[in-house]
């Protein structure tokens, strides 16, 4: 119905020549992915149809210029990131003026009133169609791949998986769009990601992939110090009214400035000391896989090797139970680190408890002791 009121065709004997013109002109064979684009040259959000493609690229325009004056937005993040504030307007600029340019994840740290949420949120306006609130990790739905901007606030810290998944949606050059009641469809990768923590210790990271090159770094890690003097309720409103005339002028010069040779993240990342305390206060991934495996042998045993178990043995076939460990790297890992921390002996040897014969190792008292 509403297509006949828009095309003026509720005649009936027009009905059948308006579909007959819609399917010959505008039909699209198949949809092989959506793009979903900021384009701050454009004023009005339109989009643009490839039929023999397959392709539909849909251009979302910037929010609008209101006040020119510059000078207020520096002034702004030279408060917030100090000497880092440089690293701050380079990547806003390539944020603004480009789409599917790698750019590092922003993990923003420190106490609550320091300003992570109102820096995020300012990011999040620029496209605000194109910006999403993310839990951190996949799930059976992937609404977030279509976006420009994900926002994780309190991410899991202690996930492993959600150190593979952010390792996976800032390198991939496509990602797969699963929504309810439809059918999967691919689209290119333009996601970009700050993450908002109270913690210093924020994000689950394997200590031995500390970065030594800014060329090759994938994280900016920056604790935010807390707001001082009076502080200004309309502080937020403020700088977004002046903010799209900044992103039009003088992040465009910025832009055009760049150069991107041999970077991996389009622009030098500094490695900050605070990227230096993340990575060399984690724990190793080996450490986490054996923790997480003592928590489950405790919460969720395996009834076939309870038996060995309870007798003191560690069947090295257990480990094919537990889906963290998908990878025969990291079952080794888990085994050496196991040794390290004298909770199994050196040697493996085949054990008999009941009907079933397994390898195991010796469990230490050490071991037993945790157990209990």
């Amino acid at each position: 119905m509403k297509f006949h009121i828009l095309t003026n065709t509720e005649a009936k004997n027009e009905k059948s020549k308006a579909f007959r013109n819609l399917i010959k002109r505008k039909h699209i064979p198949h949809i092989s992915r959506i793009d979903y684009l900021g384009d701050i040259n454009m004023d009005k959000s339109n989009y643009q149809i490839k039929p023999r493609d397959g392709i539909i690229k849909v251009h979302l325009s910037a929010l609008p210029v209101q006040i020119k004056d510059n000078r207020f937005i520096e002034r702004y993040l030279k408060s917030i990131f100090g000497k880092h504030a440089p690293f701050i307007i380079e990547w806003l600029s390539v944020y603004c003026h480009s789409n599917y340019n790698k750019l590092p994840t922003i993990l923003l740290t420190g106490s609550r009133g320091t300003g992570k949420s109102t820096f995020a949120e300012i990011v999040g306006e620029i496209f605000p169609s194109l910006t999403t609130d993310w839990y951190g990790h996949e799930s059976d739905f992937t609404y977030e791949v279509e976006k420009k901007l994900l926002i994780v606030e309190e991410n899991e810290k202690s996930s492993m998986n959600q150190y593979k998944t952010l390792k996976k949606y800032s390198g991939q050059k496509y990602a797969q769009v699963k929504k309810k009641f439809k059918d999967p469809y691919r689209v290119k990768n333009n996601m970009n990601m700050i993450l908002l923590s109270n913690e210093l210790i924020s994000l689950f990271v394997t200590r031995d992939e500390l970065p030594t090159d800014m060329k090759n770094n994938q994280f900016f890690v920056f604790e935010m110090k807390k707001l001082t003097g009076n502080i200004d309720p309309n502080m937020q409103q403020n700088i977004l009214d002046r903010l799209g005339w900044y992103i039009r002028d003088e992040l465009r010069k910025i832009y055009n400035n760049l150069d991107f040779t041999g970077k991996r993240y389009s622009i030098n990342v500094p490695i900050t000391e605070d990227e230096k305390k993340l990575f060399n206060n984690s724990i190793s991934e080996a450490d986490l896989l054996t923790d997480t495996l003592i928590e489950q042998i405790t919460l969720h045993p395996v009834d076939d090797f309870k038996e060995f178990i309870d007798l003191g043995y560690f069947p090295s076939s257990l480990l094919d139970h537990y889906i963290f460990i998908n990878n025969p790297g990291q079952k080794n890992k888990l085994i050496r680190n196991m040794k390290k921390r004298k909770l199994i002996e050196s040697q493996s040897e085949k054990k008999q408890a009941g009907r079933n014969r397994y390898y195991c190792y010796e469990m230490t008292e050490k071991f037993k002791e945790i157990l209990k």
